[in-house]
């Protein structure tokens, strides 16, 4: 990301978020500022009790969030238990187009609501990696498959291999795995068959394999398959 993104973002962001977090006056402002230079990984606040730790934690993330330090923001709200203030770092990964690390965020700060329309919107947007994650930490089965279709649908095998891994659907795997010979993506090609515990379409794939002379290939695909007789047949003339 170029320096003029990156300065016009965090201006958004301290510009958004500066009539919540300026509602009062901190108590802490001075130390606050002075904490502020180092990362939350530096700072040892152990002598302080646990109200008082609590509350420097939350106008620290305050902090880091107006200078547009994501990161050191959202250590300081989880430290702090102070989850739901996690919503206004996930809209900041969100105007970065970060949409996997808000959706991260956004799950942190049970925010399911705004996870589903997330995935909905990559999904439209064919951003289909961020959307395959949002459904998949809502445990929405229905639209991880509605994504692997679509997958399916654009010749995006790796990823339908994702969605349908995860859902267990056996027969879609099988699919993406003939798919995958045909665009001679072997390698997942046995991924999807080994997971379905196809020994006949693993042999299938070692014997293209063994035709190709890959036979590193065709000796995994054969394990995975248990056909000792082949993987004998290539110890004795492949020397394998």
């Amino acid at each position: 990301m170029n320096e003029t993104v990156i300065k016009r973002v965090v201006e958004g962001i301290v510009t958004e978020t500066k009539p919540y977090l300026d509602k009062k006056a901190s108590p802490h402002k001075n130390i606050v500022q002075v904490l502020a230079r180092k990362t939350v990984d530096e700072l040892d606040l152990s002598m302080f009790d646990e109200s008082r730790k609590a509350e420097l934690l939350d106008e620290l993330g305050d902090e880091y969030l107006k200078r547009g330090h994501l990161n050191d923001a959202s250590k300081a709200y989880l430290l702090g238990n102070h989850f739901k203030k996690l919503n206004l770092i996930a809209e900041s990964y969100e105007r970065v187009l970060d949409f996997e690390k808000a959706i991260e965020t956004y799950n942190i700060a049970d925010n399911k609501e705004r996870i589903s329309e997330l995935g909905k919107k990559c999904l439209k947007e064919s951003n289909f990696k961020p959307a395959i994650e949002a459904f998949r930490v809502l445990n929405d089965v229905e639209a991880l498959r509605d994504v692997g279709n679509v997958c399916i649908a654009r010749g995006k095998w790796d990823l339908a291999f994702e969605v349908f891994e995860f859902v267990k659907d056996n027969k879609m795997l099988e699919k993406v795995g003939n798919a995958a010979i045909e665009q001679d993506d072997i390698n997942l090609a046995i991924k999807a068959f080994n997971i379905i515990d196809s020994k006949d379409s693993l042999n299938r794939v070692a014997e293209i394999c063994l035709n190709q002379n890959k036979i590193k290939l065709a000796i995994k695909a054969f394990e995975m398959a248990g056909n000792k007789v082949m993987l004998e047949f290539i110890k004795t003339n492949f020397g394998k």
